[in-house]
């Protein structure tokens, strides 16, 4: 765990070095970091800040989508716990994460009927009920509610992911994954 102190150095040794929209670093099982380390280029970086580095301006690299005006700022994982705890409020960010667990089955079935998408009770006796609607039906509609655990280098949290970005992730629909069970 770092001292998140303003102007310190990082040293980073052995990460993944990726190029999405720019240059990203990953850390893997051998990656090490180093704070403020001896060496000339630790000076060379904290004069470069203090004379301009800390008036450079950057841009977002997220193009905005539907969200219109939510908040789509990136943040840490141990950020996010701090400002949503006892918060009523729906807040929106980025994070880059590592999915390190996966929850319950993913899949269930859903009432198809007027956009409802609840859950369904099966009554055994080939009609499935839905209590938001108060309907019995012969047919339902598959759903994927995905409940992962996300980590990154701050903490880790529990996220759920509904059915359409859930289907990009594992890149299979609701009704496909039920034909492999």
């Amino acid at each position: 765990q770092f001292d998140c102190e303003p102007n310190r150095v990082i040293a980073v040794k052995n990460a993944l070095v990726g190029d999405f929209n720019g240059r990203t670093l990953s850390a893997v099982s051998n990656t090490t970091f180093q704070l403020d380390p001896d060496i000339p280029e630790t000076n060379i970086l904290k004069e470069w800040y203090e004379r301009e580095g800390n008036s450079v301006t950057t841009n977002s690299l997220s193009k905005s989508g539907s969200e219109g005006n939510r908040d789509t700022e990136w943040k840490f994982l141990s950020q996010i716990n701090e400002q949503t705890v006892g918060n009523d409020n729906r807040t929106y960010f980025n994070v880059r994460a590592r999915v390190v667990q996966t929850g319950r089955q993913p899949l269930y079935k859903a009432c198809g009927q007027n956009g409802c998408l609840k859950k369904v009770r099966d009554n055994n006796n080939g009609f499935y009920h839905c209590d938001k609607c108060q309907t019995d039906s012969s047919s339902f509609e598959w759903r994927l509610i995905l409940s992962v655990a996300i980590s990154d280098c701050t903490g880790e949290g529990w996220v759920t992911i509904f059915q359409e970005q859930a289907e990009k992730i594992l890149g299979i629909s609701a009704k496909e994954l039920s034909e492999l069970q």
